[in-house]
């Protein structure tokens, strides 16, 4: 069984929780079917079991689930690379399948929370991280369907120990992140309850700092490190967890086989909905904007900065950290503010870096490459 489906006090269990009252379901069910037929610019019909696993991811909260649903959408527009070409047939896909480790577990943790593991082969190696973003959404609109009584929770584990895994997400573009982790927090009615990075190493530490200025300050609450597998056993029970990471729940390799044996079963479904998501033309109002929706856009400073006699510094102690950043190439989160400033002037000027790249939203009515006009305004790098 791909979902083992949550027993009667389970599920009575889960009701509390998402707010549900079955007096009250179909009516919020037929409100939601109804607002979508009015908005010109979504679909006027969608299948009943995934809009009701968005009102309870949604804690049958009518204006929330309206808003995700219109993201959800909007982002199977914004986002082609994620939502086109859907078919695990694909050899892209189907290498992605076979050297990374992406399942849901079948079973339920005590409370009602579903567990999920993503990891990889010592031997993987990703050509396009777009098409991994890819297999993840498509595995997350199975389980829209496939969770018929919804869940309280999900726990996900990221296993570190494929080094090529950690090396590659490390050169992964910050606006494709970005637009994942919007796809993650703002489309998809999932509720992350806990985070649980496994064989986490130095490597780790430094993915951490790129991601968690991407992610809400809740999530970022939620995330643990573990050097060792016996600290997860205190988080996630045994019997949940495959054989691979101490479990008793069977092999990995068996419910991968699960998972794409059902993701090939999806496949038409996939096609179908290809041409499903909002219309921007059609919206009322004025068209999303997607560089507001993503609000980050990563720039490229120029590094051929030359300091002047005046302020030629000889680092001494700081010697060892010119050298180690000399001719890299250095992405800045936070340069925008005070002491980013300073990171970044000391960078050009002491460091020898080959190429700095700034993670900058838009804010306050000014686009990414205005903030950062202004930022090179300052007396300070001229």
């Amino acid at each position: 069984m791909l979902l083992v489906q949550p027993s009667p006090e389970l599920q009575s269990y889960i009701r509390i929780t998402f707010n549900e009252n079955p007096q009250t379901r179909q009516r919020d069910l037929d409100s939601i079917k109804t607002w979508l037929r009015q908005q010109p610019h979504l679909p006027d019909a969608w299948d009943e079991q995934r809009i009701m696993t968005f009102l309870r991811g949604c804690n049958f909260s009518l204006e929330t689930c309206k808003r995700k649903l219109d993201m959800y959408f909007t982002m199977k527009t914004a986002v082609p690379e994620f939502f086109r070409n859907r078919d695990v047939a694909r050899p892209e896909l189907r290498q992605i399948l076979k050297q990374a480790h992406l399942v849901c577990m079948p079973g339920l943790t005590p409370d009602g929370k579903r567990v999920s593991i993503a990891g990889a082969s010592p031997d993987f190696h990703l050509t396009n991280v777009a098409d991994l973003f890819k297999l993840l959404t498509m595995m997350a609109d199975v389980r829209l369907h496939a969770e018929k009584f919804g869940v309280a929770g999900d726990v996900y584990i990221l296993d570190a120990a494929a080094t090529s895994l950690t090396r590659q997400f490390l050169k992964m573009s910050p606006v494709l992140l970005k637009k994942f982790f919007v796809c993650v927090q703002e489309a998809y009615p999932v509720k992350i309850k806990e985070v649980h990075v496994v064989n986490a190493g130095p490597v780790v530490e430094m993915i951490m700092a790129v991601v968690r200025p991407l992610l809400k300050e809740k999530l970022r609450s939620r995330i643990h490190l573990h050097s060792r597998l016996e600290s997860l056993h205190q988080f996630v029970p045994k019997d949940l967890l495959p054989e691979e990471y101490g479990g008793s729940a069977g092999r990995l390799e068996e419910v991968k086989e699960n998972w794409t044996r059902t993701l090939e079963e999806y496949g038409g479904w996939f096609k179908e909905q290809e041409g499903v998501g909002a219309d921007e033309t059609r919206r009322p109002g004025r068209p999303t904007s997607y560089d507001t929706l993503f609000g980050v856009e990563v720039l490229q400073v120029n590094c051929s900065i030359k300091s002047p006699p005046s302020s030629r510094i000889t680092f001494r102690m700081g010697d060892r950290i010119a050298e180690l950043f000399r001719d890299r190439t250095v992405l800045v989160t936070g340069g925008s503010g005070f002491l980013g400033k300073v990171l970044v002037e000391k960078l050009l000027r002491c460091c020898g870096v080959h190429r700095v790249y700034l993670l900058v939203r838009s804010k306050k009515g000014k686009s990414a490459q205005e903030r950062l006009d202004d930022i090179f305004s300052n007396v300070r790098y001229t």
